[in-house]
């Protein structure tokens, strides 16, 4: 997110009054650091790790803003869309006055580890600890120091605060020895481990562990050889894309038009509606990602022009099938359930791969311009958020499951939450029930290979059905192996609101019970149900397998439509509960973030391994510099000895 848009928004005063004004302004944001300097302190000394990172964190974002306006002469403007960040400011900076590679970790590391103190009430899956504390603060000692020398500032209280953090760091030393290479020259300002030039970074660091990794796959690759291979394959990393990422995708399936995509669209945001839930065909006509990016955006992935050469000349068969008529008469009458001749839309077909006579029809014309495009080698295109997310949505839809979707190889979403910011991926699958032999297809290879499946069931909880699926796809054999890569299993129960509904208008009880009351006792009867369908379902496998299933599967009954009233508070539509809490979805937000910040924990421990090794090699700077990025990135990650 840019905070200027363009040049022109920079500040330059011309005044004394302007100039007083910034004075004025930064004066006001240097008393908020010292505050926060010593608030950060005090927190410090009490042992309350979470309330130290989350001052250090305001401290650094008051010191960023005054340099801005003092070293740069820059006024931050109103944001359009959200707060800034900490990193927003630090990118600005950047733009401004360049800041070398140390500094901008120190303020990506702080950032990181700011915001799980901030958090810590609403995620008790990633507690701060000391070494998290440690690592904050002395980040931004090294922040506080650059500063008062860039500006001249001179700050008693500061200078006081920084004296006693450098003490106590010099007497923790065993909390500081797992990120010496960073830690070293932030704290103590030691040189000796400065990177040489041919192994520093060459551009801004991503402050995600997923992206990262991304980032340095060439580097690690150049410095661990096929070691690197074999971790992809160990771990399953790869994707079918032939990216690989260490974020854990959880694979959200079930039967059709159970609330997978509200479910989905209820986890990722508590009042927007990202993921398509309707169109002219299945709500998810292919596999849909969704991940954590800094820019909102959707990254549409088309298919080949030869597959629409190829359905063209399937429809010219005597009977062609079912998909190739849905897709078509999709492509032509805007809907699988059109009634043209099979000769008739492939002659339509026809006309729109014929670049030179663009169709009247407004439907006919989209379809024209994305096979124009597709022609022209435009197979990957990203259309961005803004502020019209109607016009996002709409067009996101008409990719998924519109008009576009026989078009559509792959949807991905970016949507910036701190739901998916440990590392954590959606992948809205097709639902089972649907007409489509090629959906099937989809979600049964994603399932095959998944490391953790969420599994949407309604009311009716495991039909006959859902069972069939998991059996078809072994899923219950997988969880039971005990193999270190065998999958996790989440069941949501899903549409609980309505369930609570029914059971207040049964109630023969008098006063009748609140909603809150009814949706606990059907979350209850759920959960119970689910587990009863369990056990007879699982009847057939040995004791110690039915028990390594029941640890690995986690049961969450959700109202994911009165989680989302609450929030949107609109009077036509008031919410029924009194709490989110009491919706299950807080609950299943943190479970999933939980199986996410194991794995990356894990993977991060891999990779840590495999660069302590390749510290004794000849590319040693370039394994140092990895392991301190590494180490930045997984602030949460306790170092293994």
């Amino acid at each position: 997110m840019s905070l200027s848009g363009s040049s022109s928004s920079a500040y330059h005063p011309s005044s004394m009054g302007d100039l007083d004004a910034m004075t004025g302004r930064a004066s006001r944001r240097l008393k908020a650091m010292e505050k926060d300097l010593e608030a950060c302190l005090g927190y410090y000394r009490q042992g309350e790790w979470a309330g130290a990172q989350h001052r250090a964190r305001m401290c650094a974002e008051a010191i960023a803003l005054s340099s801005l306006e003092l070293l740069a002469g820059w006024r931050p403007p109103k944001p359009k869309r959200r707060d800034p960040t900490l990193d927003d400011y630090v990118q600005e900076l950047q733009r401004h006055r360049r800041i070398d590679v140390p500094l901008q970790r120190a303020f990506q590391l702080v950032q990181a580890t700011g915001n799980q103190g901030s958090h810590i009430q609403s995620r008790p899956e990633a507690e701060p600890n000391h070494r998290g504390a440690e690592l904050c603060t002395s980040n931004l000692v090294v922040i506080v120091e650059w500063f008062l020398e860039a500006t001249g500032t001179s700050s008693d209280r500061a200078t006081r605060v920084v004296a006693e953090l450098r003490q106590r760091f010099a007497t923790s030393g065993s909390y500081l020895r797992p990120v010496s290479d960073l830690a070293r020259p932030i704290v103590s300002g030691d040189d000796a481990d400065t990177i040489p030039e041919p192994f520093a970074r060459k551009s801004p660091m991503p402050r995600i562990f997923a992206d990262w990794y991304q980032d340095v796959r060439p580097e690690l690759r150049q410095l661990l050889g096929d070691r690197v291979d074999a971790l992809e394959q160990r771990e399953g990393w790869l994707q079918a894309d032939g990216r690989a990422t260490p974020a854990l995708h959880v694979c959200v399936v079930g039967q059709a038009a159970v609330g997978k995509s509200t479910l989905i669209n209820c986890l990722v945001s508590d009042q927007l509606s990202i993921l398509p839930s309707g169109g002219v065909g299945p709500h998810t006509a292919s596999a849909i990602v969704v991940r954590y990016a800094t820019d909102p955006h959707a990254e549409i992935r088309f298919v080949n022009l030869d597959r629409v050469h190829e359905l063209r000349r399937a429809l010219t068969k005597r009977e062609p099938t079912t998909d190739d008529l849905a897709a078509a008469r999709i492509l032509v009458e805007g809907n699988q359930f059109g009634t043209l001749a099979p000769a008739e839309l492939a002659v339509r077909i026809e006309r729109l791969l014929d670049p030179s006579e663009p169709p009247t029809a407004a439907h006919e014309l989209r379809v024209w311009s994305a096979l124009a495009a597709i022609r022209a080698g435009n197979q990957t295109v990203r259309q961005m958020a803004g502020e019209d997310l109607p016009a996002f949505s709409e067009g996101l839809e008409q990719h998924a499951s519109g008009l576009l979707a026989p078009l559509t190889e792959a949807v991905e979403v970016g949507w910036d939450t701190d739901m998916l910011a440990p590392g954590l991926c959606l992948v809205d699958l097709p639902g089972f029930g649907v007409a489509s032999d090629k959906h099937k297809a989809v979600s049964q290879r994603e399932l095959a290979r998944a490391r953790a499946v969420l599994w949407a069931v309604d009311r009716s909880g495991l039909t006959e059905g859902t069972l069939q699926e998991l059996r078809r796809i072994e899923l219950f054999r997988r969880v039971a192996s005990g193999e270190p890569d065998a999958p996790v299993l989440t069941i949501a129960v899903t549409r609980l609101d309505e369930t609570a509904g029914d059971a207040r208008k049964r109630s023969s009880t008098k006063p009748r019970p609140t909603f809150d009351e009814a949706l606990a006792t059907v979350s209850r009867a759920a959960e119970d149900m689910i587990q009863a369908q369990l056990r007879e379902a699982l009847a057939h496998l040995e004791p110690a397998e039915r028990d390594r299933v029941y640890e690995r599967v986690a049961i969450h009954p959700v109202a994911p439509v009165e989680h989302r009233r609450i929030y949107l508070q609109d009077e036509e539509e008031p919410p029924r509960v009194t709490a989110p809490d009491l919706t299950g979805i807080p609950r299943l937000r943190r479970h999933l973030r939980s199986l996410a910040a194991k794995r990356r924990a894990h993977a991060a421990t891999e990779i840590d391994r495999l660069l302590e090794v390749a510290r004794a090699s000849n590319q040693a700077p370039l394994a140092r510099r990895l392991l301190g990025e590494l180490r930045v990135v997984t602030p949460d990650k306790s170092p293994q000895p």
